[in-house]
Protein backbone atom coordinates (compact mmCIF):
# COMPACT_ATOMS: atom_id res chain seq x y z
CA UNK A 1 0.00 0.00 0.00
CA UNK A 2 2.98 2.47 0.69
CA UNK A 3 4.44 1.65 -2.19
CA UNK A 4 1.25 2.37 -4.05
CA UNK A 5 0.41 5.81 -2.24
CA UNK A 6 4.13 6.90 -3.06
CA UNK A 7 4.14 6.20 -6.43
CA UNK A 8 1.30 9.52 -6.23
CA UNK A 9 3.32 11.08 -3.97
CA UNK A 10 6.26 10.93 -6.44
CA UNK A 11 4.43 11.96 -9.64
CA UNK A 12 1.27 13.45 -9.05
CA UNK A 13 -2.32 12.55 -10.13
CA UNK A 14 -4.63 13.55 -12.78
CA UNK A 15 -8.46 13.54 -13.09
CA UNK A 16 -11.29 14.59 -15.33
CA UNK A 17 -13.92 17.46 -14.42
CA UNK A 18 -17.18 17.08 -16.41
CA UNK A 19 -18.83 20.73 -16.62
CA UNK A 20 -22.26 19.84 -16.17
CA UNK A 21 -21.41 16.98 -13.16
CA UNK A 22 -20.14 19.71 -11.27
CA UNK A 23 -22.83 22.48 -11.64
CA UNK A 24 -26.07 20.18 -11.50
CA UNK A 25 -24.20 17.57 -9.12
CA UNK A 26 -24.73 17.30 -5.24
CA UNK A 27 -21.85 18.63 -3.82
CA UNK A 28 -20.96 22.74 -3.39
CA UNK A 29 -17.11 20.64 -2.93
CA UNK A 30 -15.21 18.19 -4.87
CA UNK A 31 -16.12 14.95 -3.16
CA UNK A 32 -14.53 13.60 0.11
CA UNK A 33 -11.74 10.67 -1.34
CA UNK A 34 -11.95 11.72 -4.81
CA UNK A 35 -10.74 9.00 -7.55
CA UNK A 36 -7.72 10.30 -9.28
CA UNK A 37 -5.09 8.03 -11.99
CA UNK A 38 -1.59 8.32 -11.64
CA UNK A 39 -0.29 11.36 -13.83
CA UNK A 40 1.43 8.85 -16.22
CA UNK A 41 -1.08 6.99 -16.76
CA UNK A 42 -3.50 9.60 -17.29
CA UNK A 43 -1.15 11.58 -19.43
CA UNK A 44 -1.61 8.48 -21.47
CA UNK A 45 -5.51 8.37 -21.77
CA UNK A 46 -5.80 12.06 -22.84
CA UNK A 47 -3.01 11.84 -25.07
CA UNK A 48 -4.89 8.69 -26.79
CA UNK A 49 -8.07 10.29 -26.80
CA UNK A 50 -6.39 13.18 -28.36
CA UNK A 51 -4.44 10.86 -31.19
CA UNK A 52 -7.93 9.02 -31.94
CA UNK A 53 -10.08 12.14 -32.63
CA UNK A 54 -10.84 12.73 -29.98
CA UNK A 55 -13.33 9.99 -29.40
CA UNK A 56 -15.21 10.51 -25.82
CA UNK A 57 -15.30 6.49 -25.33
CA UNK A 58 -11.87 6.60 -24.89
CA UNK A 59 -11.91 8.26 -21.67
CA UNK A 60 -15.41 6.45 -20.80
CA UNK A 61 -13.98 3.20 -21.48
CA UNK A 62 -10.20 3.47 -20.30
CA UNK A 63 -11.43 5.31 -16.32
CA UNK A 64 -14.38 2.80 -16.37
CA UNK A 65 -17.41 5.33 -15.72
CA UNK A 66 -19.46 3.28 -16.73
CA UNK A 67 -21.07 1.85 -20.23
CA UNK A 68 -23.94 4.87 -19.99
CA UNK A 69 -21.72 7.75 -19.37
CA UNK A 70 -22.13 9.80 -22.29
CA UNK A 71 -19.71 13.00 -23.28
CA UNK A 72 -20.87 13.89 -26.17
CA UNK A 73 -22.08 17.17 -25.21
CA UNK A 74 -20.41 17.73 -22.08
CA UNK A 75 -17.17 19.78 -21.44
CA UNK A 76 -14.60 17.97 -20.23
CA UNK A 77 -11.37 19.23 -18.44
CA UNK A 78 -8.14 17.67 -17.43
CA UNK A 79 -6.88 18.77 -14.18
CA UNK A 80 -3.13 17.45 -13.29
CA UNK A 81 -2.12 17.49 -8.86
CA UNK A 82 1.42 17.60 -8.08
CA UNK A 83 2.66 15.03 -5.82
CA UNK A 84 3.75 17.37 -3.15
CA UNK A 85 0.60 18.96 -3.32
CA UNK A 86 -0.31 19.92 0.91
CA UNK A 87 -3.28 20.00 0.79
CA UNK A 88 -3.72 16.52 -0.11
CA UNK A 89 -2.76 12.89 1.00
CA UNK A 90 -3.66 9.66 -1.14
CA UNK A 91 -5.30 6.55 -0.28
CA UNK A 92 -6.17 2.85 -1.69
CA UNK A 93 -9.90 3.49 -2.95
CA UNK A 94 -12.35 1.17 -0.88
CA UNK A 95 -15.12 1.03 -3.13
CA UNK A 96 -17.27 3.51 -0.81
CA UNK A 97 -16.61 6.32 -2.81
CA UNK A 98 -18.62 8.64 -4.82
CA UNK A 99 -18.24 7.41 -8.59
CA UNK A 100 -17.59 3.78 -7.46
CA UNK A 101 -19.53 2.31 -10.42
CA UNK A 102 -21.07 -0.92 -9.30
CA UNK A 103 -20.08 -3.78 -12.02
CA UNK A 104 -16.93 -1.13 -12.94
CA UNK A 105 -15.15 -0.45 -9.69
CA UNK A 106 -12.55 -3.16 -8.50
CA UNK A 107 -10.54 -3.24 -5.47
CA UNK A 108 -6.87 -3.12 -4.97
CA UNK A 109 -5.93 0.52 -6.91
CA UNK A 110 -6.55 -0.40 -9.89
CA UNK A 111 -9.22 0.68 -12.81
CA UNK A 112 -11.01 -2.66 -14.19
CA UNK A 113 -8.49 -1.40 -17.79
CA UNK A 114 -5.45 -1.48 -15.19
CA UNK A 115 -4.87 2.85 -14.83
CA UNK A 116 -3.30 2.63 -11.49
CA UNK A 117 -5.82 4.79 -9.17
CA UNK A 118 -6.13 6.57 -5.78
CA UNK A 119 -8.01 8.65 -3.83
CA UNK A 120 -7.66 12.07 -2.80
CA UNK A 121 -7.16 12.87 1.17
CA UNK A 122 -8.62 16.27 1.54
CA UNK A 123 -10.44 16.85 -1.86
CA UNK A 124 -13.71 17.67 0.41
CA UNK A 125 -11.84 21.11 0.93
CA UNK A 126 -11.81 22.43 -2.72
CA UNK A 127 -14.62 24.70 -2.36
CA UNK A 128 -15.90 25.07 -5.95
CA UNK A 129 -20.16 26.52 -5.12
CA UNK A 130 -20.97 24.29 -8.67
CA UNK A 131 -18.56 26.88 -10.56
CA UNK A 132 -16.35 24.29 -12.69
CA UNK A 133 -14.37 27.73 -13.67
CA UNK A 134 -13.93 27.89 -9.76
CA UNK A 135 -13.10 24.52 -9.36
CA UNK A 136 -10.65 25.31 -11.77
CA UNK A 137 -8.85 28.15 -10.02
CA UNK A 138 -7.80 25.72 -7.08
CA UNK A 139 -5.30 24.27 -9.54
CA UNK A 140 -3.15 27.31 -10.70
CA UNK A 141 -3.37 26.27 -14.21
CA UNK A 142 -2.86 23.04 -14.40
CA UNK A 143 -5.87 22.12 -16.28
CA UNK A 144 -6.62 22.23 -20.03
CA UNK A 145 -10.25 21.60 -21.78
CA UNK A 146 -10.08 18.70 -23.71
CA UNK A 147 -13.89 18.50 -24.85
Amino acid sequence: IRKHIDKFKNEGAGFIVVKNWIEYGSFNTMPPRKFVGLRSEMDVVIAKYKSQGKDWTIIRDELNLGISTNLETEEVYYVKIDGNDSRFNYDIPNGNEVGAIIGEWVPGGYTKNGTTESVLIGSEIINHNKSVIQLLNNFNGKWEKIR
